[in-house]
């Protein structure tokens, strides 16, 4: 039973978790362990806010808000993130390769440009996708000129831009406006949050 409950409140596992280590930290102050010790609290604060949500889901004023972030996150961000994740995944692999032949003319011959170079090895080209969808890509966009292939490169840029930072976060909009739009129509729904929220804490007991 327990175990049912904490599988329908990520935000009770989350204050769970965070007692967890507050228990832990004793120990780790015993230990002279500053540097650790303020990890953990910072960790410790970041899980035990969400829980606050868990009973502002039984008020008139913001339930039904706290519920859309609930559905917004589990649902649509979700399959969101995993769409976007495909296209970045590709992407940036292909971005690696293209840069690969990157050279900055401003660096004499035999020195290495790896220094230089905006997407040095894969994980630094995922980053650049992240980057670059957030319209954030000035610094790669005047780097294509200083690679082999500059056409590929503003091409697959123009795709990349298309698919992703338009069709994609447009999509991801329509569809958390469907969710609002679901929930805003259900009447005395932070009233169904008081009862659930009742009988979860009444069955932990």
């Amino acid at each position: 039973m327990f175990i049912e409950n904490l599988m329908t409140a990520p935000s009770r596992v989350m204050f769970l978790f965070s007692c967890l280590l507050m228990m832990i930290m004793p120990i780790l102050r015993f230990k002279c362990k500053e540097e650790m010790e303020d990890i953990f609290a910072v960790v410790i604060m970041l899980t035990t806010a969400p829980y606050f949500l868990f009973f502002c889901r039984g008020f008139k004023t913001v339930g039904p808000f706290v519920v859309m972030i609930y559905r917004m996150i589990m649902g649509d961000l979700l399959r969101f993130g995993t769409i976007y994740l495909v296209f970045v995944m590709g992407f940036s692999q292909s971005y690696y390769i293209i840069f690969l032949s990157f050279d900055n003319p401003l660096t004499p011959d035999g020195i290495d440009d790896s220094i230089s170079n905006p997407i040095p090895n894969s994980i630094e080209a995922v980053m650049a996708m992240f980057f670059m969808s957030l319209t954030n890509f000035g610094d790669y966009y005047g780097a294509f000129d200083r690679t082999e292939h500059q056409s590929e490169a503003k091409l697959m840029f123009v795709i990349y831009m298309g698919i992703v930072a338009i069709l994609l976060v447009n999509m991801l909009i329509a569809m958390m406006g469907n969710t609002y739009q679901k929930i805003a129509e259900t009447r005395n729904e932070w009233q169904r949050q008081v009862n659930k929220i009742g009988r979860r804490v009444t069955r932990e007991f």
